[in-house]
């Protein structure tokens, strides 16, 4: 990875995000929210298509290993594969309308470029940084063994997507 000018280490524990006044003000600690959480994928590994909570954004920063492919659908897009998805798993809608935050659920690239679902396919190498964005639906796998470290983090921008998200 490049150098930057005048840094001389990332830590994503202390982005300074509005998510640290949680912290500070009200003493909640949420692992992975609010609080880094490391992942450590291997070959074939994956996860399946979701948003973050509260539709903060993320940051992924993949330490070392194998790489890791992503899938991201712009936020835009986000309610076509919402109905997309509820078509295909109209009982995981019954039991609850916002079923993709639960983490079950894989589609296919090919069975989105069928609806003309639009949606990136990006591959991330060790010493690299993945954001994912408010409402952005954003799936994946992994190449082989690695190691991830990622957290929540949110902006002025966030506020309204949080306004209105979905727990």
């Amino acid at each position: 990875m490049p150098k930057i000018r005048g840094v001389e280490e990332w830590n994503i524990g202390h982005l300074n995000s509005i998510l640290d006044v949680i912290e500070e003000e009200c003493g909640v600690s949420i692992q992975g929210v609010n609080t880094p959480y490391l992942y450590f994928g291997m070959w074939k590994t994956s996860f399946t298509w979701h948003t973050e909570d509260m539709d903060l954004y993320s940051i992924n920063y993949l330490h070392f290993g194998e790489p890791k492919s992503w899938y991201a659908i712009p936020p835009e897009h986000g309610k076509r594969l919402e109905r997309l998805a509820t078509g295909f798993f109209p009982n995981g809608f019954q039991n609850c309308e916002a079923f993709l935050r639960h983490k079950m659920t894989l589609i296919s690239p090919s069975v989105l470029k069928k609806y003309s679902i639009p949606f990136d396919k990006i591959t991330q190498e060790a010493g690299e940084f993945m954001i994912t964005f408010p409402y952005g639906y954003h799936a994946g796998f992994n190449h082989g063994f690695n190691c991830a470290e990622s957290t929540n983090f949110a902006s002025l921008r966030w506020i309204n997507y949080g306004k209105v998200a979905t727990q």
